[in-house]
């Protein structure tokens, strides 16, 4: 029996590295059209073709580098800021220290590591954290002259968020998204799976196949879970940091 698993675990690039290694193995048995396993083979490889343009459209796509390089300046406008207020929260002056903590702790509550989390997620702990120091703390920042670090890393932000909205705009509307191919491909292996587990009592010939495919999951299981825990490491190396300030 092919074992289930939660596929949200895999991000895009090790979900397509999944199925290319299933279809071929799959495609190594060699199956006859009169196979009852067969059509579902073919759903999941014109599932994966979609998918396939879909990743590679996405890969190279010339906004891509654009949107890094705006992404980067804006993970260095978060950290001068922070860098900048911590600084202040080290000063004899108690007044300024106790400005500086109080902006720190607003810091900590959207996220510390804010320029570690995914794209949609920073662009939302930095929009909440910028409106709340606006907002609420203008005068410990006006104190502890912030206003340039401030307006830096906000500036980031908005010519961020601008590039993914001109990115968005000038994308091909005729060629497939990650968005739509990855519930489809999914789907088509979901089905592919449970057939092959079903028929196995009756055909051992594929037994070998699920041992396989198998092998295969548990690969990309512990691969995505190593790369998740090595950003959870640096997010926590990242807190301890903070805490010792």
């Amino acid at each position: 029996m092919i074992e289930t698993f939660n596929y949200s675990l895999l991000p895009n690039d090790e979900l397509y590295t999944l199925t290319q290694r299933v279809m071929t193995a799959c495609n190594g048995l060699n199956l006859t059209d009169a196979s009852p396993v067969k059509p579902l083979i073919n759903v999941a490889g014109q599932a994966f073709e979609k998918f396939d343009l879909a990743f590679k459209r996405e890969s190279k796509n010339s906004a891509t580098p654009i949107l890094r390089n705006l992404d980067e300046i804006r993970d260095e406008g978060f950290l001068a800021f922070r860098f900048c207020t911590e600084a202040w929260s080290h000063r004899a002056n108690v007044e300024k220290r106790e400005a500086a903590l109080k902006i720190l702790s607003v810091i900590r509550r959207y996220d510390w590591s804010a320029h570690a989390l995914g794209d949609k997620a920073e662009t939302a702990a930095l929009a909440n954290l910028m409106n709340d120091l606006r907002n609420n703390y203008a005068a410990e920042m006006t104190l502890l002259n912030l206003s340039e670090w401030f307006g830096e890393m906000e500036a980031a932000q908005v010519a961020y968020e601008k590039g993914v909205a001109e990115s968005a705009a000038n994308a091909p509307t005729d060629l497939p998204t990650l968005t739509i191919t990855r519930p489809d491909l999914i789907k088509a292996l979901k089905n592919l799976f449970s057939l092959i587990s079903l028929l196995e009592p009756s055909m051992p010939e594929f037994t070998p196949l699920i041992a396989t495919i198998n092998n295969l999951i548990t690969q990309s299981l512990s691969s995505a879970k190593a790369a998740a825990t090595r950003a959870a490491n640096q997010k926590a190396e990242e807190a301890k940091k903070s805490e010792g300030q």
